[in-house]
């Protein structure tokens, strides 16, 4: 997808997750130079359409260049130029093939191998040659890969049905990779640590492989898989050969990965969970599966298409997600009573508590307060029922609700309000002191921004309240408090605090730390100017993610007041 390719074209260390954000970025970091995309036949159709966007956004800018290579046919990017490559003329595949044989043997060779650069690359002095140019695929079959046995042929035909470039180590047919990189058949990529065939070798032994040899080739892989050690981009390797060999219990195995989903490996699961969606178009969990990625991913066209083919009431909840992506406050809210109607005790207060956090931080730290805000998110802690929860709940309970308060009373401008609250939370014991030091330190900041706390006595009381702080998002959440607060009334030394704090770890699959990120975006806009734009369209992409579309919409004024 784009992250990927900016990724591999290392447009920056801190990436965005936002395509408009990305390619804002590109446009600040790559002008007057050349991006290649290769391989570009090979993009998944579940992806094609946003990268052809990007490159014809960009294409239009008119500040950089854009080269896509691959093979025909190539569909989209009719805006660019299209240079077809030829065969090379005789006298340069001539020089591919060394100087070991005269010129004119050379040229020969060339011609009969129709200047293709790997079939010439992949020719041996002892090989025979094809009748003619055109027949460069059964060369590679009947000549190229001759001299393999039939054990390695197989090994061959494995090798050629892996989705991605693997660890050999790890691959099924690892004793043979020595082998075939003895004889050029593989290429090899991230420090030569990963490795595929030669993409002309790939095709040409997949052609050769009927449809049921291919199911069974998928199970043996699927079942190799399935009993190593593996990385999290190889579990998907697994669900990828689990799914060509149609397996039944795939839906529990879409799942199963589906509660491990990260940014970073959404774009391959929406793919394979595409794949399996075309086995059984109708299943209403696999269109589940796909709109819960196309949510954690805000694409919304894609979780409006499948939320149409859900056929219970879990599309109440993608509803809600897609009602806040949207901004369609009211429809959110309408919906969040309905699912209240739908859960048990226990859930019902989690919502209720969620909804109450979520309208609490559904704002920009210096905007004006909105009484709306104060009002919605006790209307939300109204829902909680404490009567009904048993008693080992209850406490965390009380302390959730008690934190919610904390804030409200101190965005309410009532400092002895939340003191007091503070104060009941100390009464717990010794076993609370980071969670009331951490209320501590909300309560200093807000002593600062009122004057009756210098800068260095705020820093000091600060850095010991995240120095007891085990949970290393409590730890940056108390500096992003201060970073903010010092935006307006000390730049340097917000920049020092900035520099503090953790980078973005997409990896991390929770609401709270999405509104961590969000927040660090647009600390990020301010303290860093020149990638501004960037920097406030990743946070208004995180978030909506997170649930806060009024923040987002907040900063969508400040966006286009930019532009």
């Amino acid at each position: 997808d784009v992250y990927d390719l900016c990724t591999q074209w290392e447009i920056s260390t801190t990436l965005p997750q936002d395509n408009t954000a990305l390619e804002s970025l590109i446009m600040e970091n790559c002008k007057n130079q050349l991006l290649v995309i290769d391989d570009i036949h090979q993009i998944s159709d579940r992806h094609s359409a946003s990268i052809d966007e990007l490159c014809q956004n960009l294409n239009n800018q008119g500040l950089l260049r854009i080269v896509l290579i691959g093979r025909e046919p190539i569909t989209g990017y009719s805006y660019l130029e299209k240079i077809q490559i030829l065969p090379l003329d005789d006298e340069y595949g001539a020089q591919i093939l060394g100087e070991e044989q005269d010129l004119d043997e050379r040229l020969s060779i060339s011609r009969r191998l129709g200047g293709h650069p790997l079939a010439l690359q992949l020719y041996q002095p002892e090989s025979e040659l094809p009748e003619q140019s055109t027949d460069v695929q059964n060369y590679v079959e009947k000549i190229v890969l001759s001299n393999l046995s039939d054990k390695e042929k197989s090994s061959l035909n494995l090798l050629s049905l892996e989705p991605i470039p693997i660890d050999s180590n790890n691959s099924l047919v690892s004793e043979m990779i020595g082998a075939f990189d003895d004889q050029a058949l593989l290429r090899w990529s991230s420090k030569n640590s990963k490795v595929e065939l030669h993409h002309l070798i790939r095709n040409v032994r997949r052609s050769f492989i009927g449809v049921d040899e291919q199911i069974q080739m998928h199970k043996s892989l699927a079942n190799h898989w399935q009993g190593i050690d593996r990385s999290e981009d190889e579990d998907l390797v697994l669900l990828f050969h689990q799914i060509a060999s149609s397996e039944e219990n795939i839906i529990e195995l879409i799942e199963q990965q589906l509660s491990n989903l990260s940014p970073h490996r959404s774009n391959i699961l929406a793919v394979l969970i595409g794949q399996a969606i075309d086995q059984i178009p109708q299943n209403s969990d696999l269109h589940y599966f796909a709109a819960k990625v196309a949510a954690k991913r805000c694409e919304v066209d894609y979780l409006k298409h499948h939320i149409e083919n859900i056929q219970d009431e879990r599309s109440i909840g993608l509803k809600f997600d897609l009602a806040l992506l949207e901004g369609r406050l009211e429809d959110a809210d309408e919906l969040f009573l309905e699912s209240l109607k739908n859960s048990d005790h226990g859930q019902s207060n989690r919502l209720s508590i969620s909804a109450a956090s979520r309208r609490l931080e559904d704002r920009i730290f210096d905007d004006k307060i909105d009484d709306k805000i104060i009002k919605e998110t006790n209307h939300y802690l109204s829902q909680v029922d404490i009567g009904k929860v048993h008693k080992s709940g209850k406490s965390a309970l009380i302390i959730a609700i008690s934190l919610i308060k904390h804030s409200l009373s101190l965005l309410q401008q009532d400092l002895l309000a939340a003191q007091k609250i503070t104060e009941s939370i100390q009464n717990l014991g010794l076993e609370a002191e980071p969670l009331v030091l951490n209320m501590r330190s909300k309560e200093i900041i807000f002593e600062f921004k009122n004057g009756l706390k210098s800068v260095e006595e705020t820093k000091q009381f600060l850095e010991r309240a995240i120095s007891v702080q085990t949970n290393h998002l409590y730890k940056d959440s108390i500096r992003l408090n201060f970073v903010e607060a010092l935006t307006s009334s000390n730049i340097e030394l917000a920049k020092v605090q900035f520099e503090l704090l953790s980078q973005p770890d997409y990896d991390i699959r929770l609401n709270t730390y999405n509104r961590y990120v969000a927040r660090w975006w647009l600390c990020k806009s301010i303290i860093e100017p020149s990638n501004r734009l960037t920097s406030l369209r990743e946070s208004i992409s995180q978030h909506k993610l997170s649930g806060c579309p009024r923040a987002a919409k907040s900063l969508e004024r400040r966006l286009h007041s930019l532009i």
